[in-house]
């Protein structure tokens, strides 16, 4: 029952319905006579009105009509229901993008936002303001020599909308999107904001994650597990990490982030932490309820072998190499160059501006890969190989042509000794910067009698350049990966080991 519409108001009223003929002497007792005439509430049945249409914002809307101490006609509530249902489509479009466009490629943009337009063609929505999350969030990039890339600060927002509607999402990509750092950076600008009003209600609040491989562990390693001696329970990493967080008593966010694969071996047990309860069962019997500050996170390149039971459970925030592109790593990279070569930065820049993406056009099309890569990965190789070269080198003025025989890859710098920084220089020796052949550098060959012929090495040009390129990487501290070539990895390898006995790399041989 509606109360509060109706007020009561008392008017006196004359009984008397014939106006020409005049009755005869009565008091004013009888003449008039007082009776109750309702008039409406009209802020109290605009409330209702709008209640009914599913607007949340009543007081505002009702205040906003200048007549509303008029009486309500039929045009001016059917104004309300229309402004109603502009509200309504505009929470409606708002929703449907929040949920859909961080899962969409660049190029399903453009065909979503036009299906919203067909379907919503009078709302014009405007922009959101994130003020100081965006700053933050952009300071945070700054701080870790990251460009702050518009769409990559755009990702940092969407995942930090899902978070606040989701206690499990997904961070999905190819590598060398930025999923490691969109996670990252969007808690350290969290964690600056401490303290200050959200944009999504509340206060932000500081960022702990926790980082896990789960396909690097057993279950029992991971979820607890019984001994079969002994039948005592031990608890694994994630029940250990989140019973700790469920009794902590500060209201940090706590991020748990599974960077691996998913797929239905160990993700099945979390369909319970992941749906409305919030709960992780262990075998032992003992639930653990999840407090509303933590939040379960996956970063995986593809949801190939993943369950649509985990998936449905779960937000997802798709990040795509494009959105970023290739000239942010080479300005960041060009930030940390040494001292010695910043004065050649200019000169790095345009010559990264002018081959590096027609270098990768090119080997798309005409190189086959033996494992395929992403562009990505062929700059970083490439600045990689750059600061071996950069780490030791002294700059000097070299004026070299290439020799009129062969090709250019048969030659090598013989720096004299310059960027060997181990090695005892004989002062008496005098010798010149030139370009030699690979084969010069190589031991000649001596067959050994009765040597097995598999452990016949033949040194052939590949095996020198690889050797070298191995030995350089190694000594700097790369880590390295090997494949299937047929070029002597396993001697190569092997005798840059031995030669130098101090590396700490790990050097990882893959055989296909």
């Amino acid at each position: 029952m509606i109360t509060g519409i109706l007020n009561i108001t008392t008017l006196p009223l004359d009984l008397n319905l014939d106006p020409i003929e005049s009755p005869g002497p009565q008091t004013v007792d009888v003449i008039v006579t007082t009776i109750a005439i309702p008039t409406l509430d009209h802020h109290c049945l605009i409330t209702v009105i709008t209640l009914s249409d599913g607007i949340v914002l009543p007081t505002r809307i009702a205040h906003r009509d200048p007549v509303v101490d008029q009486p309500l006609t039929f045009p001016s509530i059917l104004h309300i229901r229309i402004e109603n249902l502009m509200i309504l489509q505009c929470l409606y479009t708002r929703a449907i993008k929040d949920v859909n466009v961080p899962k969409f490629l660049q190029d399903d943009l453009k065909l979503f936002n036009g299906i919203i337009s067909d379907l919503f063609p009078l709302i014009k929505e405007e922009a959101i303001d994130y003020g100081i999350l965006d700053e933050a969030i952009r300071r945070a990039c700054r701080r870790d020599n990251l460009k702050d890339v518009d769409g990559f600060v755009t990702k940092c927002i969407q995942l930090y909308e899902t978070t606040v509607v989701r206690h499990g999402l997904m961070l999905v990509g190819p590598t060398g999107s930025g999923k490691t750092k969109c996670y990252k950076v969007l808690a350290a600008a969290m964690t600056s904001l401490k303290g200050r009003p959200s944009v999504s209600g509340g206060n932000y609040e500081a960022v702990k994650y926790y980082i896990l491989n789960p396909k690097s562990i057993t279950m029992g390693q991971l979820y607890g597990e019984f001994d079969l001696l002994t039948h005592e329970w031990t608890d694994g990493i994630l029940s250990s990490l989140i019973r700790v967080g469920a009794i902590a008593t500060d209201n940090n966010k706590k991020w748990y982030m599974f960077d691996g694969p998913v797929d239905a071996v160990w993700i099945e047990n979390m369909n319970t932490v992941l749906d409305d309860n919030k709960k992780l069962c262990l075998s032992s019997g003992e639930i653990i309820k999840m407090t509303e500050a933590m939040t379960m996170m996956f970063e995986v390149q593809d949801l190939a072998v993943a369950s649509p039971a985990t998936v449905s459970r779960c937000g997802m925030v798709y990040l795509e190499p494009s959105i970023l592109g290739l000239k942010p790593f080479t300005e960041c990279w060009l930030k940390k160059i040494p001292d010695v070569i910043k004065p050649f930065s200019e000169q790095l820049e345009s010559l990264f501006d002018s081959f590096l993406e027609e270098s990768i056009i090119f080997m798309r099309k005409s190189v086959k890969e033996i494992i395929a890569s992403t562009d990505f990965n062929l700059t970083m190789s490439l600045l990689k190989l750059l600061d071996c070269f950069f780490q030791p080198f002294i700059p000097v003025e070299i004026g070299l042509l290439f020799p009129d025989e062969g090709l250019i890859y048969d030659y090598q710098l013989d720096d004299v000794g310059i960027s060997n920084i181990e090695e005892e220089e004989d002062e008496d020796a005098v010798s010149e910067v030139g370009w030699v052949s690979w084969m010069d550098s190589s031991v000649e060959f001596t067959l050994v009698p009765d040597t097995s012929f598999c452990d016949v090495i033949v040194p052939t040009m590949n095996t020198i350049q690889m050797a070298y390129l191995l030995e350089m990487l190694l000594t700097n501290h790369k880590p390295v990966r090997v494949l299937n070539l047929k070029w002597g990895k396993s001697f190569s390898s092997a005798k840059c080991l031995l030669l130098n006995p101090a590396i700490i790399s790990t050097l990882l041989k893959y055989q296909e």
